[in-house]
């Protein structure tokens, strides 16, 4: 199939979603490199959790990829999802900003409070809304997430507990641990998209509503 693309002068983009550390990963990577190491004309695409990035790139045989460019995917626009919700549901902007807010920018956070809203005919995130949001949540996402988080991560993220910027400095006094010490772990957590630091000496959850999620944790 290379071969027949190279002959027409065309090029083969392959992507990949949602990228882990296995084996057959593994044996792909080394299949591409081969196969660009023949010239054929391709290129790779691949997106996925930071941490799962992390531990592909860190193989000691797949060096290829500390050569190839990454792009730390940040928050969605909170004006963009705003102006879908005012015009998907038929609200008020001001009601669409609220609603966007509770994302944070999490684009599935965005994609399931405007398809529950969306299939319950709704236009607030009342308390029906708002379980049917986290249940799904729960199972999608939080569960993958938070079962990759090291032990003592975990602690650091239960002792944040609320959905609201918290300090530092109460986060040691709390653990009984030093600033270099929560400072080490937090900024693994922040690489994650876990956390984002909304001050300086402020820590938040880059998660809605993931507070409510480690309650049952």
């Amino acid at each position: 199939m290379l071969n027949y693309l190279k002959s027409k002068n065309k090029k083969a983009l392959i992507t990949i979603d949602d990228v882990d550390n296995n084996d057959e990963m593994k044996y792909f990577i080394h299949g591409y490199v081969a196969l660009l190491g023949q010239r054929h004309p391709m290129r790779l695409l691949m997106t996925g959790l930071h941490s799962n990035v992390s531990k592909l790139q860190n193989e000691k045989t797949l060096t290829f990829l500390y050569q190839a460019p990454k792009i730390q995917i940040g928050p969605l626009s909170l004006s963009a999802i705003a102006a879908n919700f005012e015009k998907s549901l038929n609200i008020t902007f001001d009601k669409a900003i609220e609603l966007a807010k509770m994302t944070k920018g999490y684009a599935y956070a965005y994609q399931s409070f405007g398809y529950i809203l969306f299939k319950e005919n709704k236009k607030d995130l009342d308390k029906d809304v708002l379980v049917k949001f986290d249940q799904q949540m729960e199972n999608y996402v939080y569960d993958k997430i938070y079962s990759e988080v090291s032990f003592v991560n975990k602690e650091i993220l239960k002792a944040i507990e609320v959905d609201e910027p918290v300090k530092v400095s109460d986060l040691s006094t709390k653990l009984n641990k030093n600033s270099q010490y929560i400072n080490a772990y937090r900024d693994k957590l922040l690489k994650e998209g876990i956390l984002f630091s909304p001050s300086y000496g402020y820590v938040e959850f880059a998660l809605p509503r993931f507070g409510v999620f480690l309650k049952t944790k």
